[in-house]
């Protein structure tokens, strides 16, 4: 099973294969959203664009079209909710 790092919070989580990223720190209680998208989010559609983080490891598949869309401007950041987890990663959040 895969072991993702949350380099800030010093939180290292083995969780199941092609889990979501978004909900695996939402399960974990990480912070993945900043300021007011603590409350005002999409919680995981991948509309918002607010659960941005950056991802170093194995197995990460290239980014998806909502990605894309959302992060154009952005190539070292994904959406964590548009994110399967697939190998052992560290996961940098942005809030």
């Amino acid at each position: 099973m895969p072991k993702v790092t949350f380099e800030k919070e010093r939180i290292q989580v083995i969780v199941p294969m092609h889990s979501n990223l978004r909900e695996v720190a939402v399960a974990n209680d990480i912070p993945i959203y900043g300021g007011v998208a603590k409350v005002a989010n999409c919680r995981g559609n991948g509309q918002c664009g607010t659960c941005m983080v950056e991802i170093s490891g194995n197995g990460l598949k290239p980014r998806n079209a909502v990605e894309e869309k959302k992060l154009a401007a952005s190539p070292n950041l994904r959406l964590a909710c548009q994110v399967e987890v697939l190998g052992d990663w560290i996961v940098k959040t942005q809030g």
